[in-house]
Formats: C-alpha cells, sequence, structure tokens
C-alpha cells in the first residue's frame, strides 16, 4: 500500500512484473535440476482463492509431462513451463516421477488450459460474476 500511494498503479504493475520475473528464474532452476534428474512429468503445486485465475484453477492438483506442459496456453506470458498462469502467478510446477505417488493425471487436456480466447472468456466471466 504504500508503494501505491506513491506510484499509483505503475509502482503496482512494476511489483507483479518482478515478482513473475523472480518466479520464472526459480521456475527455469526447476527446469535445469529436473532435467538433470531424468524427470519429465510435472505437479502444478498451488491453491485456489477467489482471485485465482481459470487456467490456474483448471491446471492445479494435477500432474502432466513434458508435451502436455508444452502444448499448454495461458492467454499472457509464455512459456508456460517457466511462468506458469502468467503474471503475479503463485503456482508452482515441481517436476515429479509418476512412481513417487499416484497422482491425478488428465489424458486431453481441457480447452481452458490450451486455448487463450476460452481462458480469456472465462476470466471475464469470472470478474463478472464476482462484481
Amino acid at each position: 500500500n504504500e508503494l501505491r500511494s506513491y506510484t499509483g498503479k505503475m509502482g503496482v504493475f512494476g511489483r507483479a512484473i518482478a515478482f513473475t520475473a523472480v518466479s520464472g528464474f526459480h521456475q527455469a532452476t526447476r527446469q535445469i535440476v529436473a532435467e538433470k534428474a531424468g524427470l519429465e512429468h510435472w505437479y502444478y503445486a498451488g491453491n485456489v482463492m477467489i482471485n485465482t485465475r481459470s487456467f490456474c484453477e483448471t491446471a492445479v492438483g494435477y500432474m502432466y509431462d513434458d508435451t502436455q506442459i508444452d502444448l499448454m496456453r495461458n492467454a499472457q506470458i509464455e512459456p508456460v513451463r517457466i511462468y506458469k498462469g502468467g503474471y503475479n502467478c503463485r503456482h508452482q510446477l515441481l517436476p515429479v516421477d509418476p512412481a513417487w505417488d499416484k497422482f491425478k493425471t488428465r489424458d486431453k487436456l481441457p480447452a481452458l488450459l490450451t486455448d487463450p480466447d476460452e481462458i480469456r472468456a472465462a476470466d471475464k466471466a469470472k470478474r463478472k460474476k464476482g462484481k
């Protein structure tokens, strides 16, 4: 709030961009570690809150393989394997081995994980409903 009082919306946008960059750096580091460990599956981790985007709400709690991650589109900033749900996303893609646990999986990715127009429409409807 103090930042907002000095800079208005520009400070808020700056914070979001900085957070996204740092989060992307951490995710890129996970990618390197996973590659070295031979891990090719990812668990989309995090919680769902009132302001969670439709993309993340759909992705959370499932395991995806590398091919599925590469097919995902978040309608904001890509690649998903680095930026997950987009600007200010607080979720994580954690490298996993399917043998470690019984993860929920999807044979086919829903449109809310691959179609930017569907994602934007769902987010718009969610914002409208929240007002």
